[in-house]
């Protein structure tokens, strides 16, 4: 498996949390992090097709954290963007399968072939459709925080 962007959600939001604190908080945190705190969590991955550029899946990978936070997690979760077998994913995992569902439900991803080191798979196809639908499904940010 190649990670092929930074480990940090936060880096991606532009924010400093380490990833350090309560791990049922419901808060994203980074990959290496998750991975040591929650073995068999499960695992929702976007398969991304066609392939885009690195600026492009930073993008989508921020849209798929929104949509979870959005979700209302009650879990840790971490996402993370990999190289496995030439095929680009979006991994999204969960430290409670309840979190992983409602992702799973909002995304229509399928059950998907175990892998060794999660407790269940989801996965999906992230093309332009699902990005589209995914960013109308965005609830819209606060005007104070756009700095309107």
């Amino acid at each position: 498996m190649t990670v092929i962007a930074p480990e940090s959600d936060a880096s991606v939001a532009g924010q400093t949390w380490s990833g350090v604190g309560d791990p049922k908080s419901g808060r994203a945190m980074e990959w290496v992090d998750f991975v040591a705190r929650h073995r068999n969590a499960h695992l929702v991955s976007a398969k991304i097709e066609p392939l885009r550029a690195a600026g492009h899946l930073r993008r989508l990978r921020k849209l798929l954290r929104k949509t979870i936070e959005q979700a209302h997690p009650t879990s840790a979760f971490a996402t993370t963007i990999v190289r496995l077998a030439g095929v680009l994913e979006i991994q999204c995992a969960f430290a409670e399968e309840c979190d992983a569902d409602k992702l799973t439900r909002l995304v229509r991803a399928r059950h998907a072939p175990a892998r060794a080191e999660w407790s269940s798979h989801h996965s999906f196809r992230l093309d332009a459709v699902k990005e589209l639908t995914l960013a109308g499904g965005l609830e819209p940010r606060d005007r104070k925080s756009r700095g309107v």
